[in-house]
């Protein structure tokens, strides 16, 4: 993909397609011209901000998200679809055995490829939720997580701000959410209906890379109170970002917002312009891409990161 960098922009899969980066570009200026009374030339001019790109931490982003793409993209997308591919069979064998006979109508094949969609962007979104959740509770996961987390300023490169094995776990995730979900539902609908898909991916996938761009925009573009019922706003995560100490275990969402509803996670908050990102107890990664990749492992040779509390998981020292 590096060989060839406008690759990025005709890939679904990468942030950098760009229907993806129109669309928040579009949200992110036209929500601050409404709401908060900017003029485009303001509303641009936050965006393309130096304090907000030429900073080291937007640095190590664009370091780290280089490395995703060259070295990661490719072998983790092939994981995801081998583990889904790979539960889909076993989870269905399970279900078939396990379940009464299927129902004796079928639904318009239409109809049921929607269902379908839904019921496997659930799972998704579920399995995404948990995981995210873990790795804020779990010691080892935190320690890899944290490095998301060392990012003290937001924008989108940030979502390539990982250590490695962090895409892996929460890739196999989510083929597996999805696995499950659709065997399922196939169990129960034998028409064996596929899923909806735009530009080869999943509805409920692309659906999340189309918002993904937002959740790490510099401005914390706040849906419509009617809108944030049901999807996570971006400025919700942006709350997530936040090293304040009453934020340290909140908004673990992705797509939806019932999970972090449902098990009271859930903050909302609308005053948002002081909110200061990074680890809440300093940056121990120094924006450093070697830190960042080999931190994460140091910290599992120590007992402090076995067992963290909510609230001392976003502090370790």
């Amino acid at each position: 993909m590096l060989a060839n960098p406008l690759h990025a922009l005709r890939d679904p899969q990468t942030i950098f397609f760009w229907p993806y980066i129109v669309s928040a570009l579009v949200v992110a200026v036209v929500w601050q011209m409404l709401r908060q009374r900017c003029t485009l030339h303001r509303a641009l001019s936050r965006l393309g901000a130096r304090t907000v790109w030429i900073t080291p931490s937007s640095r190590a982003d664009a370091l780290l998200c280089l490395g995703y793409l060259a070295v990661l993209h490719g072998p983790i997308l092939a994981l995801q679809n081998a583990t889904f591919l790979t539960m889909l069979n076993v989870a269905g064998n399970l279900f078939e055995r396990a379940l009464p006979s299927p129902v004796s109508w079928h639904l318009p094949q239409w109809f049921e490829a929607v269902l379908a969609t839904a019921v496997t962007m659930v799972a998704i979104d579920l399995a995404s939720y948990l995981v995210h959740r873990l790795m804020h509770n779990v010691g080892p996961l935190w320690a890899l997580h944290a490095v998301h987390h060392s990012a003290s300023g937001l924008t989108p490169l940030t979502t390539y701000r990982q250590h490695p094995f962090e895409p892996l776990i929460l890739n196999m995730a989510r083929g597996l959410g999805a696995a499950v979900g659709l065997s399922l539902f196939h169990a129960v609908f034998p028409q064996h209906t596929p899923v909806i898909t735009i530009y080869g991916l999943g509805a409920g996938f692309f659906i999340y890379m189309f918002t993904v761009n937002l959740h790490h925009a510099p401005v914390p573009v706040r849906y419509p109170r009617w809108l944030r019922v049901l999807f996570v706003s971006p400025h919700i995560h942006h709350l997530h970002h936040s090293a304040s100490p009453r934020h340290a275990a909140c908004n673990y969402g992705v797509v939806f917002a019932v999970w972090d509803r449902l098990c009271g996670t859930y903050v909302d908050e609308s005053a948002l312009a002081a909110l200061t990102f990074g680890l809440a107890s300093g940056d121990r990664y120094a924006h450093s891409v070697r830190r960042c990749l080999w931190q994460p492992l140091a910290d599992w040779a120590t007992p402090r990161a076995i067992l963290p509390t909510a609230t001392t998981a976003r502090t370790l020292p």
